[in-house]
């Protein structure tokens, strides 16, 4: 039984920021419904929160654009509407290519890459 290919740091630290920022969508809508319902007033610190999360999860996401040659439209998408649940999007491409790259078997040598 072969063990799954390991995720690159880029990819692994993006999927931790998606969740994170998701997590934090849901404390902003939670917190608007707060701030409208009672004298309590959460959104300063959830927007704050929430904004900090997003700008790093749209670094990660165009860092990891490069690497893994996702489309541009793709990218566009992950870092708009599908930001709060990004790393479903990002899980599943990685996982597609992890499958095409198992399938095509190792690289073959050649005379040239031989020592």
């Amino acid at each position: 039984m072969t063990e799954p290919p390991r995720l690159p740091f880029l990819v692994r630290a993006l999927r931790k920021v998606a969740a994170y920022e998701a997590i934090s969508f849901v404390l902003l809508m939670l917190g608007a419904a707060m701030k409208r319902t009672s004298d309590l007033d959460p959104q300063p610190v959830f927007g704050a929160l929430h904004g900090t999360l997003f700008l790093l999860l749209v670094a990660l996401v165009l860092l990891t654009w490069r690497w893994h040659r996702w489309g541009f439209l793709f990218t566009l998408l992950v870092c708009t509407a599908l930001s709060p649940g990004a790393h479903f999007a990002v899980q599943a491409t990685v996982e597609q290519r992890s499958a095409r790259h198992a399938a095509r078997g190792p690289a073959r040598r050649t005379a040239a890459d031989a020592p």
